[in-house]
């Protein structure tokens, strides 16, 4: 039997003292990884279908999907279909406000660009996943029924991992050291929330159009690709279903990576501005 350096006692009593006080785990990036992989899972449960709907055609029941209950739906009727699918468009509408809520909380001012850009990757790692691994289970002898099974493992995994470790501030995270605090803590002001709804500020803020632009932009092109990329590779090039599933996730892959490469680009743009301001500040000084 193993005894732990720190009794049960001290963690619970003590929840902020247990990472040392001068160092950095970068334990914003562990978040990171873990949100992204839940918000990865509650997308692929959606996308399952787009997919195993080309492994379903020699089946003679109604196509239908509920993720882990998608073999029980095909047989209840339409009705359980629409359900099911309602409840899982319920869950990924709460994937954007979790990503600024994570960015806003965990990240550094010079981290921005990058915590958005794989928090809201989640829309193409989905389908970087679902696809090329339902491709696979559907062309193996366990069936397009294994792939709803395996998503529903995977967000089990996923989601149990998030609920041990995530707290919404890292000032109550027992892992994050003083010196991590206050590098995410730098620069950043607290802001009162007004009572009422800016709604006038909102609607006429370029700046929030122009992210509502870009994200309807990035959520159409993922939607259609992702709904009939497989169908058009296997139905109209005839491909098989394990080459479909590849195909059909490699446009995707681009796409996540120049999303990545902008967030760090604006964090490098942003960094060299507060710089080169820095710089001009002390030359006026001087």
């Amino acid at each position: 039997m193993v005894n732990s350096p720190i009794p049960i006692r001290f963690l619970v009593c003590n929840p902020l003292k247990i990472a040392p006080k001068n160092q950095d785990f970068f334990r914003r990036f562990q978040i990171l990884i873990c949100a992204t992989l839940c918000l990865t899972s509650i997308l692929s449960n959606m996308n399952t279908y787009n997919f195993t709907k080309i492994c379903m055609q020699d089946e003679n029941s109604t196509q239908k999907v509920s993720t882990a209950l998608v073999p029980l739906a095909s047989t209840l009727g339409y009705g359980w279909f629409v359900t099911a699918r309602i409840f899982q468009g319920m869950a990924f509408s709460a994937t954007f406000p979790l990503a600024g809520s994570i960015t806003a909380n965990w990240a550094t001012p010079f981290e921005h660009g990058v915590f958005i850009g794989l928090l809201t990757g989640n829309t193409q790692l989905s389908n970087i996943f679902t696809m090329p691994v339902s491709g696979w289970l559907c062309s193996s002898g366990w069936g397009w029924t294994s792939v709803y099974y395996v998503h529903t493992g995977v967000s089990l995994v996923t989601f149990s991992l998030f609920f041990l470790f995530f707290k919404s501030d890292p000032k109550e995270h027992s892992w994050v050291g003083e010196k991590e605090l206050e590098k995410i803590g730098n620069g950043k002001k607290k802001v009162s929330r007004p009572k009422d709804l800016p709604f006038r500020q909102i609607l006429t803020s370029l700046s929030l159009w122009a992210c509502w632009i870009a994200s309807f932009g990035d959520l159409i092109t993922v939607q259609l690709v992702s709904q009939f990329n497989p169908q058009y590779m296997k139905n109209y090039l005839d491909y098989d279903v394990l080459s479909s599933g590849f195909l059909a996730a490699l446009p995707i892959i681009f796409q996540f990576l120049i999303k990545l490469s902008s967030g760090i680009a604006s964090d490098n743009i942003n960094r060299k501005s507060v710089k080169k301001q820095r710089k001009m500040r002390k030359q006026e000084l001087n």
